[in-house]
């Protein structure tokens, strides 16, 4: 099958990306980085990478073929098939062979945390870059986040340990605005995915991902899903290719049974269906009306369907895969705060919330809510099942069940400020749910520990400017503001921008006035 190459472009801030969509007649490119930023940049900031090699490449290729054809009948020596994968042979070794090479400083990160994986130790000036762009954001590139923990061993140590216990499948992680919550989450995916997990991380929202809409849920869950395979990274749609061919197995013969895998494992492949929109369907990217595909329903009260399918995913990943299962690490869960919502959508929030809980841990009382018809009432004109108290979508609800498979490869953490937990402790709706789930409490770092990390930073800003900042910044980190590890990084940068660009400016008396 023949494809199309991707474009790699180069940045002079941000280093080499590849380029993911346009706009504009092609007057900006969306580009994707390595440090995990995706952003719009005009194309005439854009520097395309090794054109002419590529050029050169298809010249040859093509000079190649014509060689061939006009000493021999092509037809007569092999068939569509055989020059098909002729081609994708030789585009493939054009594309490994188009690496992009950067002067690499001697320059290498510490890190304490499995130095045996770290990310990427040697760095050039152009990953320092992408880093400090990162850290001006109050963040950090995921691909760097192992070599930016500062302190949080014990938090991981716990995490980890967590993840290995089959009797433990939600954690509740919480810790003050700016505190590093989302930089442990950052890092625990990192930890989970050489662990063997899948693992998707998103961050809630009460306009784009709230929970009250579980189709949207779903899909942000779906998009940000990875693992690795052979030390690999791949996504959901490469578990799809990968699950569509091992039909053979006794494992996936098992999903023929389900109401949405079922479909497509039965359609992929088949002439007339495009696996395209397959995956879109079962990605929830597309509203398919097929009849051949279940409909994939945009409702709030739908939480069934989309906590059965991500029970599915997590068999899938263990059973078939071979992976420990599916992680999915929530941020920012606070924005279930009812002052976002009406009341009916508040009750639809905790209904996804509560039935993600009861599905990670296989609660029986899910069960027992689709043993007999019976036991799935009519409520207020909505479904309700009479064990779990939780809605099910309509139609009929007793196939789609919150937990298609009863083992618990399901694990989630959701993140939270200590006030608002708090406040659920004594919410009747949700309290009986999360009183007795684990949780960590995130608090700021130590003096010392910011302080390493200021040295880290100042090391990485040197590299990226080719600019020695002067020794005594490393002794103001007292001055700077400490209350939250975000706001924290930022300082720092700032400085550094400022102290580069005027360097008679005096440290002190900034600080002082800061």
């Amino acid at each position: 099958m023949w494809f199309a190459m991707k474009e790699e472009v180069y940045h002079e801030r941000y280093g080499k990306g590849t380029v993911v969509s346009k706009r504009y007649q092609g007057k900006e490119k969306l580009v994707s980085f390595p440090n995990g930023l995706t952003t719009w940049i005009r194309s005439i900031d854009l520097k395309f990478i090794d054109q002419e090699s590529k050029k050169s490449s298809s010249k040859q290729f093509i000079s190649g073929i014509d060689s061939i054809s006009s000493k021999n009948n092509i037809n007569e020596i092999c068939s569509t098939e055989c020059l098909s994968e002729i081609r994708e042979s030789f585009l493939e070794n054009i594309i490994n062979n188009l690496q992009y090479k950067r002067e690499v400083t001697d320059f290498q990160l510490n890190t304490n945390i499995n130095p045996e994986y770290s990310s990427t130790k040697i760095i050039d000036k152009y990953d320092a870059r992408s880093i400090i762009e990162a850290l001006r954001l109050g963040g950090v590139p995921r691909n760097k986040i192992d070599s930016f923990t500062t302190g949080r061993e014990a938090d991981i140590s716990f995490i980890n340990k967590w993840c290995s216990l089959s009797n433990q499948s939600c954690l509740i992680l919480d810790g003050e605005y700016g505190v590093g919550k989302s930089h442990i989450l950052e890092l625990t995916e990192n930890e989970a995915l050489h662990n063997g997990w899948a693992v998707s991380r998103v961050e809630i929202d009460p306009q784009e991902v709230p929970f009250n809409k579980p189709k949207q849920l779903y899909k942000k869950i779906i998009e940000d899903l990875k693992y690795l395979d052979n030390h690999k990274l791949c996504n959901f749609q490469d578990m799809l290719f990968k699950l569509a061919f091992s039909l053979g197995t006794s494992k996936s013969q098992v999903l023929h049974n389900h109401p949405f895998f079922g479909n497509f494992l039965r359609y992929w492949g088949n002439q007339d269906f495009d696996n395209e929109s397959t995956i879109e369907w079962i990605s929830a990217k597309n509203d398919s009306q097929s009849r051949y595909y279940p409909k994939m329903p945009n409702t709030q009260i739908s939480s069934n369907i989309y906590c059965n399918l991500l029970n599915t995913i997590a068999w899938i990943a263990k059973e078939i895969f071979g992976l420990k299962g599916l992680l999915i690490l929530i941020d920012e869960a606070e924005s279930l705060d009812p002052s976002f919502y009406t009341t009916y959508q508040n009750i639809m929030g905790f209904n996804t919330v509560i039935g993600l809980i009861m599905t990670s841990s296989c609660n029986p009382s899910l069960v027992f809510d689709c043993k007999k018809d019976e036991n799935i009432i009519r409520v207020s004109g909505k479904y309700k099942g009479i064990y779990s108290d939780l809605f099910y979508s309509g139609g009929n609800p007793k196939k789609m069940p919150y937990i298609w498979r009863e083992e618990s490869a399901l694990k989630v953490i959701y993140s939270f400020i200590p006030t608002f937990f708090d406040t659920l402790q004594d919410n009747p709706n949700i309290s009986e749910y999360i009183k007795n789930l684990p949780r960590i409490n995130i608090v700021s770092i130590t003096d010392e520990e910011y302080k390493s990390l200021l040295q880290k930073i100042v090391k990485i800003y040197k590299i990226a400017y080719d600019y020695d900042p002067p020794i005594s910044i490393v002794n103001c980190f007292q001055n700077l503001p400490k209350e939250k590890t975000r706001i924290f990084v930022k300082s720092i940068v700032e400085l550094l921008d400022i102290i580069r660009h005027d360097p008679t400016c005096d440290i002190q008396k900034l600080l002082s006035d800061y």
